[in-house]
């Protein structure tokens, strides 16, 4: 599946949770993504995570607001499952100087 585009997707104009956001993302062993980026993991306490060099994710590609993730079709389960509008989406926001979402209470899929 492409990346939605950026007339649909708020993510595009955005992207505070892949670049400023948060400094690790979690990842599981048997995704796809750490089968196939393994290099980009580190062990840490028993959970393999994608560090993110001064919180920008190593697969964010571009600039707002064409901003493109490398690894979009296979990125990692945590990105999938982040709450757009909701709570963590408006702190990673606020990181960065932007206002809130509106809350649709989904997940970017």
């Amino acid at each position: 599946m492409p990346p939605p585009s950026p007339t649909t997707d708020p993510c595009r104009d955005c992207g505070a949770c892949c670049a400023q956001g948060f400094d690790c993302v979690e990842v599981e062993a048997d995704e796809p993504f750490a089968l196939l980026h393994r290099a980009l993991l580190q062990p840490d306490f028993g959970v393999l995570q994608l560090r993110r060099p001064g919180g920008r994710c190593p697969c964010l590609l571009g600039a707002r607001p064409t901003l493109r993730c490398e690894a979009y079709p296979l990125r990692p389960q945590s990105c999938r499952d982040f709450p757009v509008g909701e709570d963590s989406c408006a702190e990673a926001r606020a990181r960065i100087g932007l206002p809130p979402l509106p809350q649709v209470g989904t997940a970017t899929g």
